[in-house]
Parts: C-alpha cells; structure tokens; sequence
C-alpha cells in the first residue's frame, strides 16, 4: 500500500477496497417513480396498432415481415416522455429503485468505483419579497446522500427483453468491508 494513500475512517469504503454482500439488493436506478423508458416498452407494447394505424396515414410503409420499424420505439419514447413529463414523473419522491438479486449473497468483490447520490422529496422554489426579487431555487426536503459501489459484478438487473448484463452497483449500506491482511 503506498505510503501517500490516506487511510479511511472506519468502516469507509473506497475504491479497491475488498467487501462482501450481506444484503444482496442491486441499484436499478435513482430517480422519481414513473420512468420513461418502462413507459415507452409498455406503450410500444400496448398501442402498437394504433402507432402503426398512424404511420399507415402518414404514408409510412411497414414492415412486410411483421417486424418492427425503428419508428415505432422512437415514436413510443416521445408520447411516453410527454405523458411522464405531464404527470409529474409519477409524483415528488426521489428514490432508490432496486432488485434482489440472491443469488450474489455472500460473494466478495473489489470496488470498482464510488459514486453519491441524493434522495428526498422535491420541493419547488419559488419567489418571494414584494417584486419577487428572492428567488428560491427547488431542493430536496428530506435529503440523504447515499454511496455506490461499483461492483465489477454482472448480472441481470432490468426486466426488458433485450436487457443484457448490467455493471451491478450496490448501496454501501448493503456490503461490509473485509479488514486487509498486512
């Protein structure tokens, strides 16, 4: 170990630093409860008539094949955009999404990468003082910051159909640091 790396409080963990997984819940992601991608696989799925019926109006030749043409996602993710965008992202609450994943129970790793990220319920600014000449600007109300880990891990973590391997972050509060042999 060089001699310049500072040495971390206790039960800190870092980059490179050995841990295990005791609690085996995988970072899908962070944000607010409606995702616009999800609602663009459901829309695709669910109005796929209908956008074709669109496209037919428009002169759009489909696919002979039965396949789909690359118009119909892109088609999917801006009505899904709009509808998220227009309900408020499903409500006000930023979170951590995650997925359990079980089988990674137990197992050790070298992290990867450290990230932060911040949760709690959003809250618009807004003006205040007699010409609205104090403006404040929109927070999180309850924050807390949260660490990932990078794990170097992969598995499967989103639920679509061309969902490959995803590089697996978990929540530090969900592994333990292995003390190093010196």
């Amino acid at each position: 170990m060089p001699a310049t790396r500072r040495q971390p409080k206790t039960g800190t963990i870092r980059t490179l630093d050995r841990v295990r997984i005791v609690r085996p819940a995988f970072v899908v992601r962070v944000g607010y409860p409606l995702d616009f991608r999800t609602e663009a696989d459901r829309l695709a799925a669910e109005k796929r008539a209908d956008i074709d019926a669109f496209l037919r109006s428009q002169g759009v030749t489909l696919d002979p094949y039965g396949g789909m043409k690359p118009a119909v996602p892109k088609i999917a993710r801006a009505l899904a955009y709009e509808l998220c965008r227009q309900a408020g992202w499903g409500g006000r609450e930023r979170r951590i999404y995650t997925k359990e994943l079980p089988e990674f129970a137990g197992r050790e790793f070298h992290v990867q990468g450290v990230r932060f990220v911040k949760t709690g319920t959003y809250t618009p600014g807004g003006l205040s003082g007699w010409y609205g000449e104090d403006q404040d600007p929109p927070f999180l109300s309850n924050e807390q910051t949260h660490r990932l880990l990078l794990t170097g891990l992969h598995g499967v973590i989103r639920d679509e159909p061309w969902a490959g391997l995803d590089d697996l972050e978990i929540e530090a509060a969900n592994v333990e640091r292995i003390a190093e042999d010196k």
